[in-house]
């Protein structure tokens, strides 16, 4: 399994009950067994041309109420940042983790390497960013920077919490009673991971990788719209409600006009651009005639 999406399930299942896990478990069994013996649903997740956050967006359509909620949110995150020809074996490693987590109760986190284990904390992450807003994300940052820099400072507490000597849970219960009520919760939580999920001798650069991590998700928040007219309130709310399924629930709009765009609207969001304007089809379709025509007759003079 991919450290990141051991990281992102880890955040979900620590919030579901004995009854919520047993539905999740029985959905990802459906969901593992309809894409071993459905071609087409199978063809279309490991589809090379389908970036993983749209084929996250459409599964998440896909899926609809057929499954748990939680189900559909590890689903989609495990279809969106695995390899397209890995979307089935990831299916089947969370069905094996959380049936490990119905049976034990737990499920240990195994030692791995400094980048593998900064990317599953990435990946819990993700999970508890899910539903915050920029705003939220950068206090995250800010939280987090100072975290990081208080550890750094002060010998005694660095020594403590890079020791692997002292349980997981001991160093913990020293974070807690560090920053308990002088962070959010939302950091907190994080802190918590990065010290369980990380590794010990690197708890500084985890945090640092958090930061970095919460600056890059903070552009997801964030969607620049260039519109051909003002956006009515409808309009604007179509759009957020459009953005919602690859970039986020809360995901902000920030709109210009720019009437030179004919019709329609551009929009630019993390990584992500979508061209949806009058002039960007006659652009298409202009750069579609100059291709068709190399090589023929089409609009040489005799």
């Amino acid at each position: 399994m991919l450290p990141v999406i051991e990281g992102f399930a880890a955040a979900v299942l620590e919030t579901l009950s004995d009854a919520d896990l047993a539905t999740v478990v029985a959905g990802l069994n459906d969901l593992n067994e309809t894409t071993e013996t459905h071609q087409d649903l199978r063809g279309a997740l490991t589809d090379t041309a389908v970036i993983g956050r749209v084929r996250a967006a459409v599964l998440r359509d896909v899926l609809g109420s057929k499954i748990s909620p939680a189900a559909v949110r590890l689903a989609a995150y495990a279809a969106q940042v695995s390899p397209a020809q890995d979307v089935p074996h990831a299916f089947h490693d969370l069905v094996v983790l959380t049936g490990a987590r119905q049976r034990d109760g737990v499920v240990p986190f195994e030692i791995l390497s400094l980048s593998q284990s900064r990317q599953r904390v990435r990946g819990y992450a993700e999970a508890r960013y899910e539903n915050v807003t920029a705003a939220d994300l950068d206090r995250t940052e800010d939280e987090l920077f100072r975290a990081a820099r208080i550890i750094e400072s002060n010998d005694e507490l660095r020594g403590i919490l890079v020791d692997r000597d002292i349980t997981a849970d001991a160093r913990v219960d020293i974070v807690r009673n560090l920053f308990a009520g002088k962070i959010s919760d939302l950091s907190l939580g994080l802190l918590v991971f990065a010290v369980v999920g990380g590794r010990p001798r690197d708890i500084v650069g985890t945090l640092d990788d958090l930061v970095d991590h919460a600056a890059e998700c903070r552009q997801w928040r964030v969607a620049r719209v260039w519109s051909a007219k003002e956006l009515s309130s409808a309009e604007a709310d179509e759009v957020r409600r459009s953005l919602a399924g690859i970039a986020g629930d809360q995901v902000e709009i920030r709109v210009s006009v720019k009437s030179d765009l004919l019709a329609g609207i551009i929009v630019e969001v993390g990584d992500v651009r979508l061209d949806a304007t009058a002039r960007g089809r006659l652009s298409a379709l202009r750069d579609s005639l100059v291709s068709s025509s190399t090589g023929s007759t089409f609009g040489k003079n005799d």
